[in-house]
């Protein structure tokens, strides 16, 4: 009772701060909204001042704020929003130009948040449940990270900034987790400068009077959500009973030490 009483502790005090920073996040982002600073053609305005250096302004724009605004769900797909009204628009950049510009800025983003997280979130969390829970907690999160982190990348109702973080803080190989942000946070990106042709243009601009569009595009998006959810969970199902084959024959060898001694 006292060890589930203990442990109890611990993840209400991970729950704390994680609900705290999203807390911060969020009034951050409703100050920036009542200041009208989240408005996109306000910042694409805003950014159109600089000219050439557009989208240098554009790239360490995103890296501040990705920091201060990592818990607001789809902050990223909202900057990739703003990239394509900024630059292919109103500058008259070539998608592939627009893509790039994206695509430096999102994974410098993400590399920060990565290093946060490992350098500072880490020692954080330990403080917090305790090296052993920690260490447990962490073997976890690298096996099945795997699966979960690159469909969370995928889908926009996450706060993938944040994601970030969580994964430096769990110590998932940094090249490994590179390569989650290079190809999924890659596609995010792609999804909405080359995607958004795709849409009518009635429903993208919300001019459409004919329901069946909008019913069109839901059935789509929803399908493909589904489909990955569910090639998640056959992923998850054959790497759990893998991870308890291989915990089973590290108890055997254990104890097969354990009598030899």
């Amino acid at each position: 009772m006292n060890k589930l009483s203990e442990n109890t502790k611990k993840i209400l005090k991970v729950l704390i701060v994680i609900v705290g920073l999203a807390l911060l996040s969020v009034t951050i982002y409703l100050i920036l909204y009542a200041c009208g600073l989240t408005d996109k053609e306000t910042i694409s305005n805003w950014l159109l001042k600089w000219g050439e250096l557009a989208w240098v302004v554009f790239i360490l724009t995103r890296v501040v704020c990705t920091i201060f605004l990592s818990f607001v769900p789809a902050c990223s797909m909202a900057f990739d929003a703003i990239a394509l009204m900024l630059f292919g628009s109103m500058m008259h950049y070539e998608p592939w130009k627009v893509f790039i510009i994206c695509l430096i800025s999102v994974i410098l983003a993400s590399c920060i948040m990565d290093v946060i997280g490992r350098f500072g979130g880490s020692r954080a969390i330990i403080k917090l449940v305790g090296k052993k829970d920690y260490d447990e907690a962490l073997d976890l999160v690298q096996e099945k990270g795997i699966v979960y982190v690159p469909v969370m990348y995928l889908l926009p109702v996450f706060p993938d900034d944040a994601i970030c973080l969580v994964a430096g803080a769990a110590r998932i190989k940094f090249w490994v987790h590179f390569l989650y942000i290079f190809f999924f946070r890659g596609i995010g990106c792609a999804t909405v400068v080359f995607g958004v042709s795709v849409i009518p243009e009635g429903v993208r601009t919300f001019t459409s009077t004919n329901v069946w569009d909008y019913v069109e595009v839901v059935t789509v998006v929803v399908f493909w959500i589904f489909a990955v959810f569910r090639i998640a969970g056959f992923v998850d199902k054959w790497l759990t009973k893998k991870l308890k084959e291989r915990k089973a024959l590290k108890e055997s060898t254990t104890e097969e030490a354990k009598v030899e001694e």
